[in-house]
């Protein structure tokens, strides 16, 4: 009985492997272009989610007088943000096939995750609040000065060396970026700052995570980041969200176009914002964190184009230079690291 019950088995299992190449549509093809395959469409999906999360939160946050939704809540968007993100990483647990959360030990650990949620909260919270203030260009560009910020960090905590064109490219991609914002009107000091902060706290997150998680045996990926550091997100953000006084902006703009309304345009924030996590973790694991720098070239450039496209946002000529000088130093900076 038992000889019997492996070979139907063993039979079953082929019978199954034989049912999914006839079904499967690229299992005639060799494994070089099924790689090439999925490669271009995991960096076109992630080129899809990430405009489409930054369109939809730079119209969203921005006042109905210069044609956005006039929703200027973005401290309660990322609280909301956090808040889907832990539920999703929550439910996930349930089915390991899927995701097995990663074991946190001790009172040390915990200290470091609660950091972690804090220069986290930074990033984002900053990040989001900047889109108030910022056409999505000037930001992005902005947020292109990370490898700056990066650098500088690890050089002064880590003593990391850089090369000669390492810097220079560096020194270019500031120029450009200040030049694209000296140069735009409707770039007000406020977003400015924010946007800054948030590639400062996002530096010191990535470096935290190099120096501390790695060495104490934490190693989270990015769905254990949604699991342990968005409840400590939504906890520090929400006091500044009440002196903000967002609550009032939410209920205003709820008393004039609805509850149901309200709530529907924070849920697809939710829906985008879990989606783009989890598609950035499914892009690492594939294609690595290198290749996701790379594209982020690319993406830099095409949210420039939809946002003067879509947005209606302006761009004058030493505007144009500048994110041209940027996105160049971006790449070549990219090009020299990788």
């Amino acid at each position: 009985a038992e000889y019997m019950g492996e070979r139907i088995k063993k039979k079953r299992e082929i019978f199954v492997s034989f049912l999914f190449k006839m079904y499967d549509p690229l299992a005639t093809l060799s494994e070089s272009t099924r790689a090439l395959l999925i490669q271009i469409v995991l960096v076109i999906a992630f080129l899809t989610m990430n405009t489409i999360l930054n369109l939809y939160n730079k119209w969203l946050f921005t006042p109905v007088s210069k044609d956005g939704a006039g929703l200027t809540a973005p401290l309660f968007a990322t609280i909301t943000h956090s808040v889907a993100g832990f539920m999703t990483a929550f439910v996930l647990q349930f089915f390991p096939s899927v995701y097995v959360p990663k074991e946190v030990k001790g009172f040390k650990q915990w200290c470091q995750i609660a950091a972690m949620g804090l220069f986290f909260a930074c990033t984002i919270g900053l990040n989001n609040s900047s889109l108030v203030h910022l056409p999505l260009s000037v930001q992005q560009t902005i947020r292109s000065c990370s490898p700056v910020a990066l650098a500088i960090a690890a050089y002064l905590i880590e003593d990391k060396v850089y090369s000669i064109q390492q810097i220079i490219a560096l020194i270019f991609l500031v120029g450009g970026i200040v030049l694209t914002v000296a140069s735009n009107d409707s770039a007000s000091l406020t977003g400015v700052l924010m946007a800054a902060g948030s590639v400062i706290s996002g530096a010191l997150y990535y470096t935290f995570v190099s120096l501390n998680l790695g060495k104490t045996g934490v190693n989270l990926n990015a769905i254990d980041i949604l699991l342990y550091t968005s409840v400590p997100v939504a906890l520090i953000l929400l006091p500044i969200f009440i002196l903000a006084d967002e609550y009032s902006t939410i209920a205003s703009f709820s008393e004039a176009n609805g509850a149901f309304f309200t709530i529907l345009l924070f849920v697809i924030g939710c829906i985008l914002a879990v989606s783009y996590n989890l598609m950035t973790f499914k892009f690492i694991k594939m294609l690595s964190a290198v290749y996701l720098s790379v594209v982020a070239n690319f993406k830099l450039v095409l949210l420039i184009l939809l946002g003067v496209a879509l947005l209606g946002e302006e761009v004058t000529l030493l505007s144009a230079i500048g994110l041209s000088i940027a996105t160049l130093a971006f790449s070549y900076y990219s090009y020299l690291e990788y």
